[in-house]
C-alpha cells in the first residue's frame, strides 16, 4: 500500500471511531456530532474561571509568548491574519508587546543583532521576566479582557464539529469565514491556518508539531473535504466581538 492509501485509510478510520463513540454515548445532532473538544480534549487547555488564580497564571503566561510568538521558532508561530491582527494582536509597534517590554525597561522598539544580544527582547530570560510581570495583581484589570479574548476563541473553536457537512455553520471547515466574513478560497488555506493557530494557542503543547491525528491541517483538509460535502451554505455572522458567550465545548 502506497503512503497516501495508508494515510487515507488512517483519516477514515479515525474518522468512524469518532462518530462511533458519540453515537455510543446516546448523542446525535443531524450526524453523529463531534465536536473538537470531545476528540481532543487531552491536548487542549481546559477553560476555566480567569479569577482563580493558576488558571490566571496559566492563561496570561500563555497570552504573553503568543504576543511574542512572531520571534519564536516557526512550530510555535501563528499563521493567520485573523489570529495574529484581532485575536492577539502580534507586533513589536503595538501596545500589548509595548506593554510587555515595560518589564525590561524599553519604552519603543529597537533593534539588535545575534551579536548584540544584551538587546534582544526576545530572549527565554526576558521571556520569563515579561509572564511573571503579567501575572502580578497590578496588571490583571488591564490583560483580563485580552487573555478573555484568547480563552474565549479557543472555547469558540472547541465547540465547531470534526465531523460535519461544510454546508453547515457549525463545522469547523468554515471557521475562518464564519470568524471574518470573508469568502474561504478553493484551497482552504485561511481555514487550515486559523486550526493551525488554534492549536499553537490552545494546546498543552504549544506547537503545530506534531499534531494529533486528523486534525485540520495542510495535509490532511483534502481528506476533510472529501470524506463531506463541498458545498457550503452558511448562515452564522462572522465575529464582531468575542464574548463569553461562544459555544459551550463541554
Amino acid at each position: 500500500m502506497g503512503l497516501n492509501g495508508f494515510i487515507t485509510n488512517l483519516f477514515f478510520s479515525f474518522i468512524g471511531t469518532s462518530c462511533t463513540a458519540f453515537a455510543l454515548a446516546g448523542e446525535s445532532l443531524d450526524f453523529y456530532a463531534v465536536r473538537v473538544w470531545d476528540q481532543y480534549s487531552e491536548y487542549l487547555r481546559k477553560i476555566d474561571d480567569l479569577n482563580k488564580k493558576s488558571v490566571w497564571d496559566e492563561w496570561v503566561g500563555k497570552w504573553v509568548l503568543l504576543v511574542v510568538s512572531h520571534k519564536s521558532e516557526e512550530k510555535k508561530q501563528l499563521k493567520s491574519e485573523y489570529w495574529r491582527n484581532v485575536v492577539i494582536e502580534i507586533g513589536s509597534e503595538r501596545n500589548n508587546e509595548k506593554f510587555l517590554n515595560k518589564v525590561l525597561n524599553i519604552t519603543e522598539a529597537i533593534s539588535y543583532t545575534e551579536q548584540d544580544a544584551n538587546k534582544n527582547p526576545y530572549t527565554k530570560a526576558n521571556d520569563d521576566k515579561k509572564q511573571e510581570w503579567a501575572k502580578q495583581i497590578k496588571n490583571k484589570k488591564f490583560l483580563y479582557p485580552k487573555v478573555k479574548k484568547l480563552q474565549d476563541e479557543c472555547k469558540w473553536a472547541y465547540g465547531r464539529y470534526i465531523n460535519r457537512s461544510q454546508k453547515s455553520n457549525r463545522s469547523w471547515l468554515n471557521s475562518w469565514f464564519i470568524r471574518t466574513g470573508k469568502e474561504i478560497k478553493e484551497d482552504q488555506e485561511e481555514n487550515w491556518k486559523y486550526w493551525n493557530d488554534v492549536y499553537v494557542a490552545c494546546s498543552l503543547s504549544g506547537v503545530n508539531d506534531p499534531l494529533p491525528p486528523g486534525w485540520l491541517a495542510k495535509d490532511t483538509m483534502h481528506l476533510h473535504q472529501s470524506y463531506f460535502s463541498p458545498k457550503v451554505k452558511i448562515t452564522e455572522k462572522p465575529a464582531e466581538s468575542i464574548s463569553s458567550t461562544t459555544q459551550d465545548t463541554r
